[in-house]
């Protein structure tokens, strides 16, 4: 049995919903499992042959209580990999493909299938070729910087190779899977996978997944009819839209800066197609993020704040009593106070 997976806060369910769509629209079969990270059950789903929606306490094992509090909801999200992972192998799935809620499928996932059958664990890296020196967006560092493999992908076979790598992860991820302090969520971990398991892991470099903002200047896209292709390569399978906003259509990546969207697309014009379409599909699923709090936003009374979150991981506890805690307060406020009185501003 062949299934899906991906993982998202509740606020952020339209995006799954619309990778659902997309995964209807592309001929793809395989039902996708949504993981709600903030959640303990599931929703029911108007479609439930091509949609499960299930929550922290349907996971076994599952992140135990405090740790959910040490992370940012983007962190928690690449936490929950290996969880969500180890679920479906546990119900029955063979083999597993994590994607990423950002990810718009526009094409056949069979070829992906059969690479995910030679191998325990199957990853996408960022670039296929060394990026441009004049890039202002992406470079040689930066992917060091991020990782070499991007998490949006996770290819999974049912061994018992795979058993060890999700256990190694779902122990190292409690502890390493921020996005601060050189680490980030789950990216920088994956080398080591290969590093530690060099004949059970497999690098997929077929330029039809994958395609994203960074890596859109390698790869010669065009469309023809409604189908994506690549010059010599074949049909398109995915791109990933990470960043992208309905709210912000212009952009090709919401955390980017205009000047930036502008390079991307004058390097490669045909993404402002797929901008275009992937903000029709989000606008028709309600769009993003719905009004719904994040349920680990605040601590025993306290909001927490990423470095707030950070002194939790390191004293188990936060009190009101505590200099450390006053500390990062102060340090939180002149931070906010610095960017609200010098906002950024492109140059």
């Amino acid at each position: 049995m062949k299934v899906i997976g991906t993982i998202v806060t509740r606020s952020y369910l339209p995006f799954a919903l619309a990778l659902s769509e997309s995964l209807r629209r592309s001929g793809n079969a395989e039902k996708l499992v949504v993981l709600l990270a903030d959640r303990e059950s599931g929703e029911k789903s108007a479609d439930s042959e091509a949609i499960q929606t299930i929550g922290l306490g349907t996971l076994n094992p599952t992140i135990p209580l405090l740790p959910r509090y040490y992370f940012t909801a983007f962190e928690l999200c690449s936490v929950l990999k290996p969880y969500l992972i180890t679920y479906l192998f546990q119900q029955g799935a063979h083999e597993v493909l994590y994607l990423d809620s950002d990810i718009m499928v526009v094409g056949s996932l069979a070829r992906v299938w059969e690479k995910i059958a030679l191998a325990s664990l199957s990853l996408a890296p960022h670039h296929l070729v060394p990026p441009p020196m004049n890039l202002s967006y992406t470079s040689d560092l930066s992917v060091s910087d991020m990782g070499v493999f991007n998490g949006g992908l996770y290819g999974m076979r049912a061994t018992p190779v795979t058993a060890e790598m999700l256990a190694w992860m779902r122990e190292r991820l409690l502890v390493y899977g921020f996005a601060t302090r050189g680490m980030f969520t789950d990216q920088k971990m994956l080398p080591q996978l290969l590093q530690y398991y060099p004949e059970d892991v497999q690098v997929l470099r077929d330029p039809g997944l994958n395609i994203a903002w960074w890596n859109a200047h390698e790869r010669k896209v065009e469309k023809k009819g409604d189908k994506y292709v690549i010059q010599g390569a074949g049909p398109v399978v995915f791109f990933h839209m990470s960043g992208y906003l309905a709210s912000k259509p212009h952009l090709v990546c919401s955390y980017l800066p205009e000047a930036t969207t502008r390079e991307i697309l004058a390097l490669s014009p045909w993404f402002e197609d797929v901008k275009r379409e992937y903000c029709q599909l989000l606008t028709e699923q309600r769009q993003e993020p719905q009004d719904q709090a994040y349920a680990f936003a605040t601590y025993k009374g306290t909001r927490l704040t990423p470095a707030l979150r950070r002194l939790l991981f390191s004293k188990r506890t936060l009190s009101r009593m505590d200099p450390e805690v006053w500390k990062v307060w102060i340090l939180d406020f002149l931070r906010t106070t610095k960017r609200k009185m010098f906002p950024y501003r492109e140059r």
